[in-house]
């Protein structure tokens, strides 16, 4: 049976199709929508396609499936919203209005902007500090910042990037030397997060430490994960304790309780 070899051109046209079809899934070929993020005075335009916005934040896809399609009034806003083809601006941009984030920090929603298309959360920011461990400090807050943006965006995607963001840092850099109260009042009673919390004051900070921990929260539930940690720490050899964040896997991911699919299958 004769086999027909592939020519060069037949690579590019396999190459050009799976870029065309990569294109039409995301749907990057359509208008970008605009997300005004903050106050109005300091607020930031961000621009991320719908359906990578749908795709990445519940709270964004049901505001985007509820829209009033372009050319029709909308009596909640009391304005008609143009069609595309109608805008007059040198780029059409499709808005949310009010459904904007007023209340977010665009600081931390960029690090969300950046996540949905790259499927990476950074989590170190140079220069913008003098002092070194200060830097360190703000960018602990950074990241709990956006693990909390990522809950009011019901992003488990988002949410579960940033934990893993703080585990490789924590490997990197050690532990902080101090309780992350925003995880704690932001996450539900159970919450994976909440058991990262309490590994690194288990694992990450000295005993002495302990008591000021407990000092700096009220929350029952966090305080029995806590304590049942405290107690399962003096099984484990100081080995297994020293490579404790090593081997994590999806042990602080949000998406179990759910069950979807972590979100390294997305990218």
């Amino acid at each position: 049976m004769a086999v027909r070899t592939r020519s060069a051109d037949d690579s590019d046209d396999a190459s050009r199709s799976v870029r065309r079809e990569s294109i039409a899934t995301l749907g990057l070929s359509s208008v970008p929508r605009q997300i005004n993020v903050g106050k109005a005075e300091e607020s930031k335009p961000f621009y991320i396609h719908d359906r990578i916005l749908a795709k990445h934040s519940a709270h964004f896809a049901a505001r985007i499936e509820t829209e009033v399609p372009p050319g029709v009034k909308d009596e909640a806003e009391g304005i008609i919203i143009k069609a595309d083809e109608d805008c007059k601006s040198e780029v059409s941009v499709k808005r949310l209005h009010s459904r904007d984030l007023p209340d977010e920090d665009p600081d931390i929603f960029d690090l969300f902007s950046t996540f949905v298309y790259s499927g990476h959360v950074g989590s170190e920011r140079g220069g913008d500090l003098e002092d070194e461990e200060a830097n360190r400090d703000a960018e602990w807050g950074r990241l709990a910042r956006a693990w909390v943006l990522g809950r009011n965006i019901e992003s488990t995607a988002f949410m579960d990037a940033v934990a893993d963001a703080f585990v490789a840092r924590l490997q990197r850099d050690g532990s902080p030397g101090y309780l992350f109260t925003d995880f704690i009042e932001a996450s539900p009673e159970g919450s994976p997060i909440r058991q990262l919390q309490a590994d690194i004051v288990t694992y990450g900070m000295e005993p002495e430490t302990y008591s000021e921990a407990f000092k700096q929260t009220e929350d029952v539930d966090f305080l029995r994960t806590l304590a049942t940690t405290l107690g399962l720490h003096q099984k484990v050899s100081k080995a297994e304790a020293k490579g404790y964040f090593g081997q994590c896997g999806c042990r602080y991911h949000s998406h179990v309780e759910s069950n979807k699919p972590c979100y390294k299958t997305m990218f």
